[in-house]
């Protein structure tokens, strides 16, 4: 019998008014969530993709740099991950020609590492909308942000000057900020919902005018980030879908959401020909059921979960049996999904770490320090909650800002991206 679980159920017990049960019969070992993650073996190759981070702005700034590389000494208050990105304070998005070379070996080196990890394709930092740009029906890609657009050039091969070029042998998806055009068109509220705001009026370089609903405007939008997937770098499912990612839609409020999400799938078609195949992320621990009126009805292809090593404030009993708890939550949404929308696969997401302290010196938040073993037995996790076309997200590839990476760093070298290989594929 488990001692030390026993003293925690029974803190829990207390804590929750229950009686503790005396009976000889009844053992901490028959509690439900007493169980190990054990080891999962692939049985076929599971495709990766992982999110790429803008890093520089949280990499540059002086106070989180200390937090993330100071050694670990709790005594003192320090508690970030003591490590250092092997690629330094390196930056990978600028509007400045005079960083590109930097940005394109950067992005050549993160290239060779994924390669190393098997991941099969990169995800882009949330992609946002150029809010100021003219906005007639072909006017790519001015409704892209000015840096972003430079960002997917140089990552897609589009760009050829540079010492870095995508040969084709790095696939990548697009991450929709939906948080940030939902928020410039002012339907981030239940009671403010996209088909209320009002017509948006756009100019020409020719001083013509055009109005667009909200709604138009937002179909602009993916039409201009369509026109990247039919190229050779961009990743696409077994059956040709190209995949793109929208961030927390349930921040985008609007009274059709079927007949929204049909117009966006619509618009991106008819750039590149296909259907695209959405998967919808939410906030990490949230349930899926949350999102039955906002995103669900829109019937997107996939849900999956942001970083679930944060854990929320003040919530440092779940990092007692954190992977467990990870478990169980996948496979509640993953069991909700299958039974109420068939048609809507579970990608569950596996991330290494989690930390508030780094991001802005809070301690009320429970960090989650990177480990070879937790981040394994997170893999593992993932590969019990597999949806019918097997695929997991890693959360993230190189946010520091919030201790979370798998990149090489001096203290831990290519330990993750080992880990990945050997977890995930078997050839």
């Amino acid at each position: 019998m488990n001692k030390y679980l026993i003293s925690l159920f029974g803190s829990v017990s207390m804590l929750f008014g229950f009686t503790a049960c005396t009976d000889d019969d009844h053992d901490i070992d028959d509690y439900p969530l007493n169980y190990q993650i054990t080891e999962v073996k692939a049985a076929q190759n599971i495709p990766v993709g992982a999110y790429l981070v803008n890093a520089y702005g949280d990499l540059s700034n002086a106070a989180l740099w200390e937090r993330l590389t100071n050694p670990y000494d709790a005594a003192t208050g320090e508690i970030g991950p003591n490590v250092t990105p092997q690629l330094g304070q390196y930056r990978l998005v600028s509007a400045n020609a005079d960083d590109h070379e930097d940005i394109a070996r950067n992005l050549g080196q993160i290239a060779a590492w994924a390669k190393k990890a098997r991941i099969d394709f990169l995800i882009t930092h949330p992609i946002r909308e150029n809010g100021g740009s003219s906005w007639e029906k072909d006017s790519y890609p001015n409704n892209i942000n000015v840096e972003d657009s430079i960002f997917l050039n140089l990552l897609s091969g589009r760009t050829d000057t540079l010492s870095w070029r995508n040969d084709g042998s790095t696939k990548f998806a697009i991450q929709i900020h939906t948080q940030n055009i939902s928020a410039a068109m002012g339907s981030n509220s239940y009671t403010t919902p996209l088909e209320s705001r009002a017509d948006r009026v756009f100019t020409d370089s020719l001083g013509g005018r055009h109005t667009t609903t909200q709604t138009e405007r937002l179909v602009l939008f993916v039409r201009s980030l369509a026109k990247y997937f039919n190229d050779d770098t961009y990743y696409k499912t077994p059956d040709g879908r190209p995949v793109v990612i929208m961030r927390q839609p349930e921040e985008l409020y609007s009274t059709r959401v079927d007949s929204l999400y049909d117009a966006l799938r619509a618009a991106m078609k008819e750039v590149c020909g296909q259907n695209p195949y959405i998967i919808c992320t939410q906030k990490a621990w949230s349930p899926t059921a949350r999102l039955e009126q906002v995103v669900l009805a829109g019937k997107p292809d996939a849900i999956s979960m942001l970083n679930m090593a944060n854990v929320g404030a003040g919530l440092f009993e779940r990092l007692y049996w954190l992977n467990v708890f990870i478990n169980e939550n996948y496979k509640l949404n993953h069991e909700y999904l299958t039974k109420n929308y068939p048609d809507i696969d579970f990608i569950p997401s596996v991330s290494n770490g989690y930390s508030y302290y780094v991001r802005d010196g809070r301690y009320n938040y429970p960090d989650v320090l990177p480990s070879a073993d937790g981040f394994q037995q997170r893999c593992w996790v993932a590969k019990q909650n597999l949806g019918r076309y097997p695929m997991t997200l890693i959360d993230a590839w190189n946010d520091y800002g919030f201790g979370s990476f798998i990149e090489p760093t001096d203290r831990y070298g290519e330990t993750f991206l080992d880990i990945v290989a050997k977890e995930f594929k078997v050839n």
